[in-house]
């Protein structure tokens, strides 16, 4: 698992089975994003980050856009073949700028709770 902040109040965490390798991880200072670089059993990278655009936060939209657009993009730079996903609680994040922006097709999932099922703790890795 990882975690951008240890608070009670939240956080972006990303848990890794434990067959899994991880070969990278970024956690940003000015935002609360956290990727998670993996390899797949297939050989193929898979590059996955999370994001909270909290309602109220002292940046420019513009540039947690340009951060993501640029960590997804320096991935397919040096592995063309990455898998890339993205998703988190964007809160008032413009998504159709960010659509513009990247190029990417932005799915809209909304979800008032999560539930993994079929997961335990011991297949889970703590990093």
């Amino acid at each position: 698992m990882a975690w951008t902040r240890q608070e009670e109040n939240g956080g972006i965490a990303i848990y890794v089975r434990k067959n899994l390798k991880v070969l990278d991880i970024y956690r940003s200072s000015l935002y609360e994003l956290i990727c998670v670089t993996l390899l797949l059993p297939s050989g193929h990278r898979f590059l996955i980050c999370g994001l909270c655009n909290p309602p109220k936060h002292q940046y420019c939209e513009q540039d947690l856009i340009d951060c993501i657009i640029s960590l997804m993009d320096n991935e397919l730079e040096r592995h063309p073949d990455s898998v890339l996903l993205c998703g988190g609680d964007v809160n008032c994040l413009n998504m159709h700028k960010f659509q513009a922006l990247s190029g990417w097709i932005v799915l809209p999932i909304l979800t008032y709770g999560l539930a993994v099922y079929g997961v335990s703790d011991s297949d889970l890795n703590v990093i």
